[in-house]
């Protein structure tokens, strides 16, 4: 979405690493936060910032930079929520989130560079697809480990995914607004 707008230098490659290195700062720091309000199913801000950073940078930078991510968890890094890592988190009963994290990266980063994606209800819709396909993988994952009460499991992390949605789509538009102002309301073309 704001891949051609935002430039950090005038060679395509170096802006590409540039923007890869930000996004991993961004994930590393704030990826392993959560927030312990339920017993079973903690709200993480994992998916609020990959799917930020696919949606600002597009899909190449949103994969390149998530992979990388679950890579540096998988090899120690203790980037994974709760300042965790290892093979066993992508092999355990919530390793499904992370095949979804790699796969909203891909699909919602691809509709974000579309056009039409700075539209309020399709910008809005960018959060809910992100997190649906994150839920919808991690959630059949799930069920091979907890085939009674995966579904229970989904259902709780919903209001954290809404408000997660939420919390995007205001900073996104906030974004929008400040980088494209002939998209504000009563603005002008010259």
């Amino acid at each position: 979405m704001f891949n051609q707008r935002i430039r950090f230098h005038s060679n395509g490659s170096i802006d590409m690493g540039l923007k890869i290195f930000i996004s991993l700062v961004l994930m590393i720091t704030l990826c392993p936060m959560r927030i312990d309000l339920q017993e079973e199913v903690p709200i993480t801000v994992q998916s609020l910032v990959i799917l930020m950073v696919a949606i600002f940078w597009g899909w190449r930078i949103g994969l390149v930079a998530t992979l990388t991510y679950i890579a540096a968890g998988i090899f120690g890094w203790n980037v994974f929520p709760g300042y965790q890592s290892g093979w066993e988190r992508i092999q355990g009963e919530f390793g499904g989130f992370y095949f979804g994290f790699v796969a909203a990266a891909v699909v919602v980063g691809y509709m974000a560079e579309q056009e039409w994606s700075r539209r309020p209800f399709q910008c809005l819709s960018l959060w809910f697809v992100g997190h649906v396909i994150i839920l919808l993988l991690g959630g059949f994952w799930l069920r091979k480990f907890n085939p009674d009460f995966w579904w229970d499991m989904i259902v709780i992390t919903l209001p954290g995914a809404a408000v997660k949605s939420a919390i995007g789509f205001m900073f996104t538009r906030v974004f929008i607004r400040f980088l494209f102002p002939s998209s504000r309301p009563g603005a002008t073309s010259q």
